[in-house]
C-alpha cells in the first residue's frame, strides 16, 4: 500500500549530477527507446552477475522519476546494472530540498544519435492523468508485479479464457479467481495483466496487493496488521498508480479510460466494503480478485483455477530439474512414468508444490525418500507447504535464521 508521506521522504535522491550520469547511460543503452521494464530487466542478476537481487519496475521508476527517497542500496543496484559508479555527488538526503523542479522519466523516446552529446538533460512531461497533453507513450503495465517463477506453465489457453471474459461487457464487472494457496493464482493474474496491454485491451493495469508474505520459523505467515485492508487503503493505492489523480475524483478516471485492476490476495482485505465502491466505478473498466476463498456478489463472477494437467506438470519439473541440475529426478521423468504420476499426485497438480518438491529432492539427493514423506499430507497442498518449509528452515545455520528474522 502507499505509504505515508512522512515515510516516503526519507532515503536518498539523485542529484543533477547523478541523474545526469544514469540518463546518458540509458540513452546509451537504449538509443531506440526504452522501457522502464527494460531498465529493470537490466537488474537481474542473470543479466548482471554483481547483482543478489533484481529491483522492481516500480523501484526503478521511484528512483529515475523521484518519487521520494529510495534505500542507497537499490540506488547503487541501478547504477551498477548501467556499469556506473555511484559518488559521494550522485545523491541527497530526500529531506534536503533538492530544487523545485523534478525531472521524470519517459519511457520511450526517439531515437537518438549516440555520437552526439547530451548537452541539455531532458525534461519530459510529467504523466498526469487530469493533463489533456498526456505523452502519447506514458508506462503501461508499470505496476504489474515481475514473475516470481521463470516460467508459467500449462496456463495459456486458462488466461486467454479470463481475459476473454474480462473484456466481454456481458459478464461480470468483477471476477474472482479462487483456489487454494500455490495454484498459481497472482502468475496467471499477470500473464492476463501484460496480455491486457500487450493486445490492446485495456488502456492500462492498476495493482493492488492486499497481503505480503513472510517465512518466519518454517512457515508462511502474514505480517501482523491490526486490521484487514480497507476501501480508503486501496482508494489511496490506485490515486498513487493513476500519478496525480485525488481520491475525489478516483470515480472519473477509472470511467473514463478502460482500465483493469487487479487486487490480489484479496482475501485479506474487506470487500464488503471495497467491492460495492469499484464496482459503481466500472464499466468499462473491470476488476480481477485473487483469492483463497470465493467471493460473493451479484456483481462478482467466480472463477476456479484448475490444478495442471500431468503434461504440463511433467515440463515443469523437467525444466526445474534441468536448471537446478538434479540428476535423480532427470532419470526418473526419462524411465519411470509410475513415480512421475506418484509426484503428480502428492502436488494435486499445485505448481508450488512441484517447485517445493524439485527443491526437496535437490537437498536430499534420493528420490523416494521425499516422496515417502511427503505421503503424510495426503494430499493436502498446504501441509506439503509447511512440511517442505520446516524442513528447510531446520537445515539453516542458525545466524541465518536470525538474519532472516531481522
Amino acid at each position: 500500500m502507499t505509504s505515508s508521506p512522512a515515510k516516503r521522504d526519507r532515503g536518498r535522491l539523485l542529484t543533477d549530477q547523478g541523474q545526469k550520469k544514469i540518463y546518458e547511460a540509458i540513452y546509451k543503452k537504449f538509443p531506440d527507446g526504452y522501457t522502464i521494464q527494460e531498465i529493470a530487466n537490466l537488474t537481474d542478476p542473470g543479466v548482471c552477475p554483481q547483482l543478489r537481487k533484481s529491483l522492481s519496475v516500480d523501484t526503478v521508476s521511484k528512483i529515475l522519476n523521484q518519487r521520494g527517497g529510495a534505500d542507497l542500496a537499490k540506488i547503487e543496484c541501478l547504477f551498477v546494472a548501467l556499469s556506473l559508479d555511484l559518488e559521494a555527488d550522485d545523491h541527497i538526503s530526500a529531506k534536503t530540498k533538492l530544487r523545485s523542479k523534478t525531472i521524470v522519466l519517459n519511457p520511450v523516446v526517439n531515437k537518438r544519435d549516440e555520437k552526439e552529446p547530451i548537452k541539455n538533460f531532458p525534461e519530459p512531461p510529467q504523466f498526469n492523468p487530469a493533463n489533456p497533453n498526456l505523452p502519447e507513450h506514458y508506462p503501461r503495465g508499470l505496476w504489474i508485479p515481475n514473475l516470481r517463477c521463470r516460467k508459467i506453465w500449462g496456463r495459456d489457453d486458462f488466461s486467454e479464457i479470463l481475459l476473454n471474459r474480462l473484456n466481454d461487457s456481458q459478464e461480470s464487472p468483477i471476477l474472482s479467481l479462487c483456489g487454494s494457496a500455490g495454484y498459481g493464482k497472482t502468475e496467471v493474474a499477470c500473464q492476463v495483466a501484460r496480455a491486457a496491454i500487450e493486445q490492446g485491451l485495456f488502456t492500462d493495469v492498476l495493482w493492488v496487493k492486499a497481503r505480503d508474505t513472510e517465512f518466519i520459523d518454517g512457515s508462511i505467515s502474514q505480517p501482523e496488521r491490526e486490521e484487514s485492508v480497507s476501501w480508503q487503503q486501496v482508494s489511496q493505492e490506485l490515486a498513487h498508480q493513476l500519478h496525480g489523480c485525488s481520491t475525489e475524483r478516483l470515480h472519473q478516471f477509472i470511467k473514463e479510460e478502460k482500465r483493469l485492476i487487479v487486487l490480489d490476495n484479496a482475501e485479506t482485505a474487506q470487500l464488503e466494503e471495497i467491492l460495492p465502491r469499484l464496482n459503481a466505478m466500472l464499466n468499462p473498466s473491470r476488476v480481477l480478485l485473487t483469492s483463497r476463498f470465493q467471493t460473493n456478489g451479484a456483481y462478482v463472477g467466480l472463477v476456479d483455477i484448475p490444478p495442471l494437467d500431468n503434461e504440463s506438470a511433467s515440463q515443469l519439473l523437467q525444466c526445474e530439474a534441468t536448471y537446478k541440475k538434479v540428476p535423480v529426478l532427470l532419470q526418473a521423468l526419462e524411465t519411470n512414468s509410475a513415480q512421475l504420476q506418484r509426484i503428480y499426485d502428492l502436488s494435486c497438480g499445485a505448481p508450488l508444490a512441484l517447485h517445493f518438491i524439485v527443491g526437496r529432492i535437490l537437498d536430499d539427493g534420493a528420490l523416494e525418500p521425499v516422496l515417502s514423506a511427503l505421503e503424510q499430507a495426503s494430499g493436502d497442498v498446504e501441509k506439503i507447504y509447511e512440511f517442505s518449509l520446516k524442513t528447510a528452515w531446520q537445515r539453516i545455520k542458525k545466524v541465518t535464521k536470525k538474519i532472516r528474522r531481522c
